[in-house]
C-alpha cells in the first residue's frame, strides 16, 4: 500500500508575531490500496471533536510529495504488449 496523505487534527491556537495560528497534530495516514483507500490511526487526541484533515505528506527536503502520475490507455494503440 502506498502512503497517500497524512491525517491531522487542530489541537489549539498560538500566536507568533501577533498572528494567530493553529497547532496541528498528526494522528495517522491515508493509504492507497488496490481496493480503495484505507485509514490507519496511530493516536486519538483527548477531547477530539472527531474532525480530521488530509494533508500532503512532506518529503525530508520539505517539499510536498508529488501527486501520483495518471496513465492513459488509448483503445486501438498498436504499441500495447498484448
Amino acid at each position: 500500500m502506498e502512503q497517500y496523505k497524512k491525517l491531522v487534527v487542530a489541537s489549539g491556537k498560538y500566536t507568533v508575531n501577533g498572528e494567530e495560528k493553529t497547532r496541528w497534530i498528526e494522528i495517522g495516514r491515508v493509504l492507497k490500496a488496490p481496493t480503495g483507500f484505507k485509514i490507519k490511526l496511530d493516536s486519538i487526541p483527548v477531547e477530539w471533536n472527531g474532525w480530521a484533515e488530509m494533508v500532503d505528506i512532506e518529503r525530508k527536503d520539505g517539499a510536498a510529495k508529488p501527486a501520483p502520475k495518471k496513465t492513459q490507455v488509448v483503445a486501438g494503440d498498436d504499441d500495447l504488449p498484448f
